[in-house]
């Protein structure tokens, strides 16, 4: 049976980024008896993971190690963009407590809508009635195509720039998120992969969510044990198995 990559796999490679970005947690960790190469197997597995998930949808004829590259610059553009996103309704926030001007709020606002295409989608509901269905293009094309338009719309909302770079989004990270996005126009959603690559795709997905879950089972009660809230948050999702 497949073994997919989820929120668990997710919480479990950020616990392990946060102790390792987080020296007092680290030396709970290694004072437990925790090794730090036990963090970062639980990283590298967790995303070997997320990349062969997302290798499942990519383009048919691409080389392995070509889509293999695709895949990282792909989710790195995507965790820099929520990044940056979290920013962004920080300030929506400041800017609401402090009753600045509506027209800067509704600015933030029109950057922070996801505004993917919308499709119709036709379902049979009660009594064999079809049933309309409006729904969100989550394809990665869309989502690039959304990173792109953001990034730019928020280089060019000057009033925000102040705000953006005390909290270190400057207009440097802004051009390099956009460019990024660029970088990969045409480059994803080309197709559907073929049988044999979505099957070998599916095994290294199953391969790497399972040899994250046995380095995360042998370190877990140290884990637990580590007295820290963001931590003990990230292990309500983890959890052991």
């Amino acid at each position: 049976m497949a073994t997919p990559y989820n929120a668990t796999v997710a919480a479990r490679t950020q616990a392990a980024s946060y102790i390792k970005s987080n020296p007092a947690v680290l030396a709970q960790f290694t004072g437990s008896g925790g090794l730090t190469e036990e963090l970062d197997l639980i990283i590298q597995h967790g995303r070997a993971a997320e990349l062969a998930n997302l290798g499942q949808s990519m383009a048919t004829g691409v080389q392995l190690g070509e889509t293999q590259v695709l895949h990282m610059d792909f989710a790195t553009l995507q965790r820099s963009y929520k990044g940056v996103m979290a920013i962004v309704r920080a300030i929506r926030s400041a800017l609401m407590r402090e009753a600045a001007d509506p027209s800067i709020i509704a600015a933030v606002e029109q950057v922070l809508e996801n505004e993917t295409p919308v499709h119709v989608k036709v379902v049979k509901g009660e009594d064999d009635k079809s049933i309309r269905s409006a729904m969100k293009r989550q394809s990665q094309e869309a989502i690039r195509a959304e990173i792109q338009k953001d990034a730019t719309a928020l280089l060019e909302l000057t009033a925000l720039t102040d705000r953006l770079a005390a909290r270190g989004v400057t207009n440097e990270r802004l051009t390099a998120l956009r460019d990024s996005a660029i970088a990969l126009i045409g480059q994803v959603d080309k197709s559907i992969l073929s049988k044999a690559q979505r099957k070998e795709a599916t095994a290294a997905e199953s391969g790497a969510v399972r040899a994250q879950r046995q380095v995360w089972g042998g370190v877990y009660d140290i884990l637990r044990r580590i007295d820290d809230e963001a931590l003990a948050a990230y292990l309500k999702t983890a959890t052991w198995k």
